[in-house]
């Protein structure tokens, strides 16, 4: 961007557009603290202490409140609240899409799981009916040995 030159060899601030003695990057010294934050991530600005932002619980980076379009209450509110979380755009469409994948995964399990309560039913009737097959079995094979042995002695 190209700084406006005025008389007296003062230029336009780039921030606040007020005729001052600037920086190399067109911007003066109020707009030019050295408290400066980062970079927005969505403009690419410089986030400046003056300036309402916002810094992402997830991603970290700090985003003006126009341009991540956070309301001006909204915003007052997160400023008062202790512990209050806030999250920009991307971080939002990343936690909806993972609540997307968690609540699919949390019905796959679901089907897991009745299929295996399946399963193991089946078993419990196996293991009645083995149960059965072995009290049946129960002298029988006394009975058989005997059997086989008198007939070999026959």
């Amino acid at each position: 961007m190209e700084a406006r030159t005025r008389q007296g060899g003062k230029k336009k601030c780039r921030e606040c557009n007020q005729f001052e003695e600037l920086d190399e990057d067109l911007r003066c010294t109020t707009c030019a603290t050295p408290e400066d934050k980062e970079e927005c991530r969505t403009c690419k600005r410089k986030v400046r202490e003056i300036d309402n932002a916002i810094k992402c619980d997830g991603c970290k980076p700090w985003n003006h409140i126009g341009c991540e379009k956070v309301g001006k209450n909204y915003y007052k509110a997160l400023k008062e609240e202790d512990g209050a979380t806030w999250f920009c755009k991307i971080c939002k469409q990343t936690i909806l899409s993972s609540f997307g994948q968690l609540a699919k995964l949390r019905e796959d399990y679901k089907e897991v799981m009745k299929k295996m309560q399946g399963i193991t039913n089946k078993n419990e009737g196996i293991d009645e009916r083995v149960k059965i097959i072995e009290e049946k079995m129960e002298g029988k094979d006394e009975d058989i040995v005997n059997k086989v042995t008198n007939s070999l002695l026959l």
